[in-house]
C-alpha cells in the first residue's frame, strides 16, 4: 500500500509517468493522493499498468480524482478498479489525451459504460475433440447467454459460467457510476 495520507504539501500525487517510462504495479493499493490533475497518477506519456491493483480515497482539484491521463497509455486488468476518488471532472479517471484501455471482466461491483455484459464460462472440455471443436465455436454467443436464462438456444455447448460482469452503472438503479 502507498499512502499519500502523511503528505502535508499541495501536490501530493502518488505517481507521474512521463518520457519512455514503462511503470508496471501489481497487487498495489494506492490511497489518499491529492493534487489538481490526478490525484493518484498522472499519465503524461509511456505507459502505465495496474495489475489486480486499486486506487482509492483519491482527490484532484481539477480533474481526475484517481488517474489523469494527458498522454500515453493507461491499462487497468485483472481485478483493478478505483474506487471512493472526487474531482469535480473525472471522478475516477479523466482522459484528456492518451489510452486507457479496461481489460474485462471488471471486479464485482464495478461497472463501465458502454460494456457489455458478458459471461465468462469454464473452458471447453478438450478431451472430446468433436465436442471440444463445436464448444469454442459456440464460446462468443456463449458468453452473450445470462447464466439464469432457461433457454440458451444451445445449453449442451455453453459451459457453467464462472464470472458474469455486471452491466448496471446507473446510480438509480443502484448502481455504481463513480467510475465515469
Amino acid at each position: 500500500t502507498l499512502d499519500a495520507r502523511a503528505c502535508t504539501g499541495k501536490d501530493c500525487r502518488i505517481f507521474e509517468v512521463s518520457g519512455k517510462c514503462n511503470l508496471m504495479l501489481e497487487g498495489l493499493a494506492l490511497i489518499n493522493g491529492r493534487a489538481d490533475f490526478g490525484g493518484a497518477m498522472y499519465v503524461r506519456s509511456g505507459s502505465a499498468k495496474l495489475f489486480d491493483s486499486n486506487i482509492s480515497g483519491c482527490e484532484a482539484t481539477e480533474q481526475g480524482g484517481g488517474i489523469f491521463s494527458a498522454g500515453g497509455r493507461t491499462t487497468l486488468s485483472n481485478r483493478s478498479y478505483i474506487s471512493n476518488c472526487n474531482a469535480p471532472k473525472g471522478k475516477s479517471i479523466y482522459v484528456l489525451s492518451g489510452e486507457v484501455v479496461y481489460v474485462l471482466p471488471a471486479p464485482a461491483g464495478r461497472w463501465l459504460p458502454n460494456a457489455r455484459c458478458k459471461v465468462a464460462r469454464k473452458p471447453c472440455d478438450y478431451r472430446d475433440k468433436s465436442t471440444y471443436d463445436n464448444c469454442t465455436k459456440e464460446r462468443d454467443s456463449c458468453s452473450l447467454i445470462p447464466p439464469n436464462r432457461t433457454d440458451p438456444p444451445t445449453p449442451e455447448l455453453c459451459q457453467d459460467p464462472i464470472f458474469v460482469q455486471p452491466c448496471n452503472w446507473k446510480e438509480e438503479e443502484g448502481g455504481d457510476a463513480s467510475i465515469l
